[in-house]
């Protein structure tokens, strides 16, 4: 798994595993711990006029004036699942907004209305301590380099998508999943990706059953890894792309957001089936829309200009 440890998508968070944990079963994002994130009320907005888009190289890329704009272009693939992975933010990048605060500020908000669901990915730790402790230990080198306030930054999306209508939805393993990575040993990151891949799997299924969800866009939010449609070779088990592709008739989507200062000539970035067609050097201000494959996006934010003021 060394290959994987230190890829800035691969990232994982338990959450609730204090007093006041959900009832095993709740998959709602912890009242409790949402509510200790920074307050945040977006109200909804009406879909902004779709610019005619520029052409701007290899992989189909369009470049529009805005993310706003690039995201409306994505939505015309009317997708039944809208899958939405992204680079974590690293440590030493704190004046550069993340891809999860750039989300849930600019382009989150034009879903009011037309979703209802997001399945976040931020993993309930609603068994006893120990066993909680022991999943915590296996992601540990996963995490290390991340960015502390990650975790914090799903639970604040959680809550805005609340003040917009759309209900947030944590991971919800059984016991018995959670003890099953304990047990993998040296294993245990390769069975955790996968963890975090079924029971994604598991949740967006139950919701696609429900007759009332089927004119609406299900949401899921997490890394550049879990919602890949064309998994790389040997990661197959970490994605859920291909299995709700299947769910939903076809209808599924995938969004990679990347904040464009955290891309690294690494190994771990070269394998983005965008990157060669990625260029540094000629940064603007437009965000760039690479469709590396059908019904596969990768949505490059404008270069970052002024410090962000801090919160959303």
């Amino acid at each position: 798994m060394a290959r994987l440890r230190y890829a800035p998508w691969a990232w994982l968070a338990l959450t609730g595993c204090a007093a006041g944990t959900p009832a095993r079963g709740s998959t709602s994002v912890p009242e409790q711990a949402a509510s200790a994130a920074p307050s945040a009320s977006v109200a909804p907005t009406s879909a902004p006029a779709k610019p005619a888009p520029r052409p701007c190289g290899a992989l189909d890329c369009l470049a529009f004036p805005t993310p706003g704009a690039a995201f409306e272009y994505v939505l015309q693939s009317a997708p039944r699942v809208l899958a939405v992975g992204e680079a974590h933010a690293q440590e030493g990048t704190a004046g550069i907004r993340s891809s999860t605060r750039r989300f849930a500020e600019q382009l989150l908000p034009l879903l009011a209305g037309r979703s209802k669901h997001i399945v976040i990915e931020l993993l309930l730790a609603n068994c006893k301590q120990a066993t909680v402790s022991g999943v915590a230990k296996q992601q540990a080198p996963v995490t290390e380099h991340q960015a502390k306030g990650n975790q914090n930054e799903f639970l604040t999306l959680g809550k805005v998508a609340q003040g917009l209508g759309i209900e947030p939805q944590a991971l919800s393993p059984d016991c018995a999943e959670y003890e099953s990575v304990i047990a993998a040993g040296d294993d245990g990151v390769e069975r955790l990706l996968g963890l975090v891949a079924e029971t994604t799997t598991r949740q967006v299924e139950a919701l696609l059953a429900k007759p009332e969800t089927d004119s609406e866009i299900v949401l899921t939010y997490g890394g550049a890894l879990h919602n890949d449609l064309y998994p790389q070779p040997g990661q197959e088990a970490w994605s859920f792309g291909p299995k709700l592709a299947v769910d939903s008739g076809g209808r599924f989507v995938e969004l990679d957001l990347i904040v464009p200062e955290l891309v690294k000539d690494s190994d771990a970035w070269r394998k983005m089936p965008w990157f060669q067609a990625f260029d540094r050097d000629h940064l603007t201000d437009e965000a760039l829309l690479y469709r590396p494959a059908p019904n596969s996006f990768a949505l490059i934010f404008p270069k970052t200009g002024a410090p962000a003021v801090q919160g959303l």
